[in-house]
């Protein structure tokens, strides 16, 4: 089983401690440490690639979702990125997305913090990259639209 995960809620979860624990003004911080967890935490999915599946997984409160389309229905995956200067406010820079072509219509999924191979330098074992090859091997067309910065 090729599992493609996106984890953030460590880093969510970290961050939020070290505000509440640093300010007195921590009342003024709860509705924004609210909306930033609701804001990446829907920008989080991971995907596993099982027996000729592709599950999409948000494990996510209150987000949680589980979907899986079978291999032989995607016609075709486009990886790519939306920036939108207002999630900046909330720690999310850029969401990459991963969407997925079938005869029914396109579905998108983002998840943010699965991201391109940077060496030794990322959060997650397997990176957006494995996920582009792994469709590939299973002879589906990926068009991969992420670039370095």
């Amino acid at each position: 089983m090729d599992y493609f995960f996106a984890g953030f809620v460590g880093i969510a979860i970290y961050t939020g401690l070290i505000f509440v624990m640093s300010s007195p003004w921590t009342l003024l911080l709860l509705p924004y440490l609210i909306i930033a967890y609701l804001v990446n935490a829907w920008h989080c999915y991971s995907f596993a690639l099982v027996e000729g599946k592709c599950c999409m997984i948000n494990a996510n409160w209150p987000f949680r979702k589980f979907r899986q389309i079978a291999l032989n229905q995607i016609e075709s995956v486009t990886i790519n990125e939306r920036r939108m200067k207002w999630m900046m406010l909330f720690t999310l820079p850029r969401s990459n997305y991963i969407e997925l072509k079938t005869e029914k219509g396109r579905e998108r999924f983002y998840c943010a913090y699965l991201e391109l191979d940077a060496y030794d330098e990322n959060f997650t074992k397997q990176t957006i990259e494995d996920f582009q090859y792994a469709l590939e091997r299973a002879g589906i067309p990926v068009q991969m639209n992420l670039e370095y910065n």
